[in-house]
């Protein structure tokens, strides 16, 4: 009779306790191991390990259960997990988890982690907004879209499970097997699979070893293209250097384009300015609008070529381009009052020779009005192995005069210091013998020797001038010689001839 007396009254007081818990506790449901009611019902304990059941579908399981009446606030310790039970589920993991009942905002510290269906987060801290179905991350934070194959990194970010954002700030950094993009701030819209960058923003194209720097950029996931804003650098197989801006890069096709203007340089101390640039980069070619390039033989002599339109391929160091305009530094030919230059209506080329369609080439110092001398030719070739720039129905005309025509001839680039041909003319005005020209020719008799005639042909007269010259080792001669036909003297008025010897 006693035992069964006990019975009831143990039966009674669990009754009663947890009559009193339910009252204490509506907006949760304990199922624990151990219990204990303390401060007159406002404090429960819940110990080794259980679970607490909210009345809007969520479950926290853990080690330990601590729960303020007065407060409404549940925290729990140990291998925490809260889980969402609705149709877009949501499961949190966390070492320890404060749960504010009336502002329905749950935080976690230490070894934070949140799955759902298509993504994973981790980080060191969470704060989750269960009314405005926020999560808030802090302290490595770790985003994975499981589906879409990216990796973001960040040390904050904000999930707006709602629109499905993700929002980063502080060293962010995206990842998928073919690429890398670190930046400051990281805005992610999983439902349309953008991806937007701002401040230092770094994207590595890791297959192709292509760099673009930019201050904001946007990378569409699905098309698998990248957008630039503002200016952008690109640094590609460490070889080629792109200065530019508002830039577009599709990752599939390998392609960099701008319509803006662009500067690029080569590792061949090759400048290209454009005005716009379209680089495919698996086939390493270039097209351009409006293209200076650029060519720096040394400190103070620098070569411009100017093209309308060209495509330049750098692999096999070939271009084809539209409109030439050539400008070799000035003193080429040993003068610097000289303007070396050469246009063309096109050209092409490769790592042997130089072609100039309807070309005019001069050396003439620049004149607005009317260029002393020039050559009009069909076809100018630069040999680049023979070092001979070859004319094809070729013009030379004097003050734009026809005066000779040559239907093929060459001579030596202006590199070759040494061979057998003419040398540059040159026209003369003197008030007191008049206008002539200058055509001198060179003959290479051997290392040590050579002869050069230099005949000046005047209106009326002609001086046949005449230079040899020889190094031994440890003399010099030069011997110079010449006949002057046709000289007129002021005293007499005679015309007679005058040589010369020294």
């Amino acid at each position: 009779m006693k035992n069964k007396f006990l019975k009831s009254l143990l039966f009674l007081i669990i009754i009663i306790n947890y009559l009193n818990l339910s009252k204490a506790s509506e907006d949760f449901k304990f199922n624990v191991t151990e219990i204990e009611i303390t401060q007159n019902g406002n404090l429960i304990v819940g110990s080794k390990n259980g679970k607490v059941e909210t009345n809007d579908g969520y479950e926290i399981i853990a080690e330990t259960f601590v729960y303020n009446k007065l407060t409404n606030i549940l925290n729990a310790s140990g291998n925490v997990k809260l889980i969402d039970k609705s149709i877009n589920s949501i499961t949190i993991f966390s070492d320890k988890a404060t749960y504010l009942k009336n502002e329905e905002i749950v935080f976690t510290v230490g070894n934070s982690k949140a799955v759902s269906e298509n993504y994973l987060i981790t980080a060191s801290n969470f704060k989750f907004d269960k009314i405005k179905n926020i999560l808030n991350t802090e302290e490595n934070v770790k985003f994975v879209d499981q589906k879409k194959d990216i990796v973001i990194f960040s040390d904050k970010a904000t999930y707006l499970k709602n629109e499905e954002i993700v929002f980063t700030v502080g060293n962010s950094k995206a990842v998928s097997e073919n690429y890398l993009i670190t930046a400051s701030n990281f805005k992610f819209d999983k439902i349309k699979n953008i991806l937007n960058a701002e401040e230092n923003v770094k994207f590595v194209d890791q297959k192709k070893d292509t760099v673009i720097f930019s201050d904001k950029a946007t990378y569409l996931k699905n098309e698998e293209i990248v957008f630039t804003e503002g200016e952008t650098s690109a640094i590609i197989e460490k070889n080629y250097n792109f200065a530019s801006s508002n830039v577009k890069y599709f990752i599939n096709s390998r392609e960099l384009l701008s319509a803006e203007k662009s500067k690029i340089e080569d590792n061949n101390a090759n400048t290209y300015k454009l005005d716009e640039f379209f680089y495919q980069v698996n086939e390493k070619i270039l097209k351009g609008k409006n293209v200076n390039v650029l060519s720096k033989l040394d400190s103070n002599k620098i070569d411009s070529y100017f093209f309308k339109d060209g495509f330049f391929d750098f692999e096999n160091k070939s271009f084809i381009a539209k409109d030439t305009n050539i400008k070799v530094h000035k003193d080429i030919f040993g003068d610097d009052e000289n303007d070396p230059r050469l246009y063309g209506t096109s050209s092409f080329g490769d790592e042997n020779k130089t072609v100039v369609n309807k070309g005019v080439f001069t050396s003439c110092k620049f004149n607005e009005n009317c260029t002393p001398w020039s050559i009009k030719s069909e076809e100018i070739i630069h040999d680049k192995i023979k070092k001979d720039l070859i004319y094809k129905n070729a013009i030379l005309k004097i003050y734009d005069v026809p005066i000779l025509y040559f239907p093929k001839f060459f001579h030596p680039d202006p590199t070759v210091k040494r061979r057998t041909g003419f040398l540059q003319p040159q026209l003369n005005r003197s008030k007191i013998l008049g206008s002539s020209i200058y055509v001198p020719y060179f003959i290479n008799l051997g290392d040590d020797k050579d002869y050069t005639f230099k005949p000046t042909i005047f209106e009326d007269k002609q001086i046949l001038q005449n230079e040899y010259r020889k190094e031994g080792e440890n003399s010099s001669l030069i011997a110079d010689f010449s006949l002057t036909r046709g000289y007129k003297s002021s005293i007499n008025d005679k015309e007679k001839n005058i040589n010369h010897l020294f």
